[in-house]
């Protein structure tokens, strides 16, 4: 009888230790129902605002003819429509990571609905100085699905291509933008938006 209970003992024990190391090893176990977690997670996300800022263009050269004013120069006219298109944000991508460079969450894709729009919420992992990235208008929902963007290094290495067919903007296209800020993202109940300056590529 002594020697049963022994060895129910030991298989006992063999399994909390094993469900101890397994938990170790993973800095957040996805519950498989979470609609938010995604593939790729090293943290659990939480509910973030973030604020865009879009930055003046800036004159690279000279202007061809020099009496026409320029948006850069902070002419501010509501109803310019070529102002607005080069401000309008269609969709961004979010790429977050830790204060060692490694990605926390996968790369996700945002929609934003309206062009008026200049707080979206998103989901970001809470941790110290965080490097939070943002494309916007890529226009494509899978476009960083096929890259390794697993390090900061890796990510900012990255060289957009340009060719003659996207030099120049279409109708319904809109300007490539990027912007970074590095935070301290904190779980709070008034949770201040992060603001966020993209600046046209």
């Amino acid at each position: 009888m002594s020697y049963l209970r022994k060895l129910i003992d030991i298989t006992a024990s063999t399994l909390l230790l094993i469900a101890a190391v397994s938990c170790s090893d993973n800095e957040y176990i996805a519950e498989v129902d979470d609609p938010s977690v995604q593939p790729g997670d090293r943290a659990a996300t939480i509910e973030v605002p973030l604020r865009f800022h879009v930055e003046k263009p800036s004159l690279i050269g000279k202007p061809l003819v020099n009496d026409i004013p320029s948006r850069a120069e902070g002419d501010e006219e509501t109803d310019d429509p070529e102002k607005a298109a080069e401000e309008a944000i269609n969709d961004i991508w979010v790429f977050q990571y830790d204060e060692n460079g490694n990605q926390l969450i996968a790369p996700r894709f945002y929609k934003v609905e309206s062009s008026e729009i200049r707080k979206l919420n998103i989901r970001l992992a809470e941790g110290n100085d965080s490097h939070v990235y943002v494309l916007a208008n890529t226009g494509d929902e899978t476009w960083a699905q096929d890259k390794d963007f697993t390090t900061l290094e890796k990510f900012v290495s990255y060289e957009y291509p340009f060719t003659e067919d996207n030099v120049e903007m279409g109708k319904d296209e809109r300007l490539l933008m990027e912007g970074h800020v590095e935070s301290t993202i904190r779980k709070e109940t008034d949770l201040h938006p992060i603001d966020i300056h993209l600046t046209r590529m």
